[in-house]
This record gives structure tokens, C-alpha cells and sequence, in this order.
């Protein structure tokens, strides 16, 4: 099991831009030590590419971050149960709301 922390989305272009090195390089990580029964939990803090309403302060390196964990055959729990469902783990009126930490 590993647990990460990811950094924080910040809803700005810098937070963006720093949230990149850190995927790429947990990404690195993940595909060096990776094993057939590795679980990966914590707060990610992305978003998968599908994510209604659509969130424009995520980047394409942050979808591209969700589908390169499920590449790993890690499997997003809550889509897992829930392939329609469209629930949010963080709610803020000034953002939207969001199901982040997958997968």
C-alpha cells in the first residue's frame, strides 16, 4: 500500500504547473515498484477526464496523471462501484464541485 499526498490544485496556472513534476515523477515511482496487488489511496487531488461539470482550472497533464494511474491497472474504487455515478468528496461555491482522489 502507498499512500500519497498530492500537491494541491489551487485553481491557478502556478499550482497547476507544480502539480506536473510531482505526477511525472510519482508516475516514475508507481511503474518502477509496481506489483500486481499495489493499492495506491490518499488524496490525489485530481480528477478523471470525464469529471462533470467539466473543472477548467485541471490541465491536460492532470487528466492525463488519471488515466496513466488506471494504465498501471490501478482501479478508480469509486467508479469501480459506481460506473454512472456522479457524487463530490469536495464541494466549494467558488470552484464547483469535485470527486477528486481517484483513483
Amino acid at each position: 500500500m502507498i499512500a500519497v499526498y498530492g500537491p494541491t490544485n489551487g485553481m491557478t496556472t502556478d499550482s497547476s504547473q507544480r502539480r506536473r513534476p510531482f505526477q511525472q515523477r510519482i508516475l516514475q515511482y508507481l511503474t518502477s515498484i509496481r506489483c500486481p496487488r499495489m493499492i495506491v489511496a490518499g488524496d490525489l487531488n485530481v480528477v478523471e477526464p470525464s469529471h462533470q461539470p467539466h473543472l477548467p482550472a485541471f490541465a491536460d497533464h492532470d487528466y492525463a496523471f488519471y488515466n496513466a494511474l488506471v494504465g498501471l491497472c490501478l482501479t478508480d474504487a469509486y467508479r469501480s462501484l459506481h460506473p454512472t455515478g456522479t457524487d463530490h468528496s469536495w464541494i466549494s461555491d467558488r470552484y464547483g464541485s469535485q470527486r477528486l482522489d481517484t483513483p
